[in-house]
């Protein structure tokens, strides 16, 4: 795969496996490794203690979601955005560079048949996991991220600054000294 042959091509170019790239468990994120991953961002909503798992069975950076929308599929891999708003599935996921109108936000009709319609949402909710950071840090999570490419600057700056104090009286409270080992980004790859 295109991993392997980059890894191979380029090896001082460290390689990160991005959420599309569907790791969800220890066999992923090892394959990922296998393959030259030096990093694997794990799904919005992971648990510290399945990092734990993973961090147990494999050496890479692990990256986890603080602050992130909950997609109704498989994440990292909507296209529902590209489909809607651009006539194409093959525009593919805003985290990739493309379009997200949040569509799965917004009311649907469903309809059944010839029954009643209703109105509903695919998904849409927001997981803020601020509560799980010093979790994380024992689980063994090197970088975390805050999705905000639908924020306004000026909420971006508050939520980064609200993070910020969370993870610094987390790293406080872990005993971190080198604050340099746990990476803080402030947006996703």
């Amino acid at each position: 795969g295109l991993i392997a042959h980059l890894a191979r091509a380029f090896p001082a170019i460290p390689l990160y496996a991005s959420v599309g790239c569907g790791a969800v468990n220890a066999e992923d994120v090892l394959f990922l490794e296998e393959l030259g991953a030096r990093g694997v961002v794990l799904p919005p909503g992971i648990s510290p203690a399945e990092v734990a798992h993973i961090r147990s069975r494999t050496s890479v950076e692990l990256e986890v979601f603080l602050l992130a929308a909950v997609e109704p599929l498989r994440p990292g891999t909507c296209i529902l955005g590209g489909y809607l708003h651009r006539g194409s599935p093959a525009l593919g996921s805003a985290r990739r560079g493309r379009y997200c109108g949040r569509a799965c936000g917004a009311p649907w009709r469903l309809k059944a048949g010839a029954g009643q319609a209703r109105s509903c949402r695919l998904s849409f909710s927001e997981l803020d996991m601020a509560g799980e950071v010093l979790s994380y840090l024992k689980s063994g999570v090197t970088v975390f991220k805050l999705q905000g490419r639908h924020l306004s600057p000026e909420a971006t700056g508050l939520t980064v600054q609200r993070y910020r104090r969370v993870l610094d009286q987390a790293l406080a409270a872990f005993g971190q000294q080198k604050e340099g080992e746990v990476r803080a980004w402030g947006n996703s790859r």
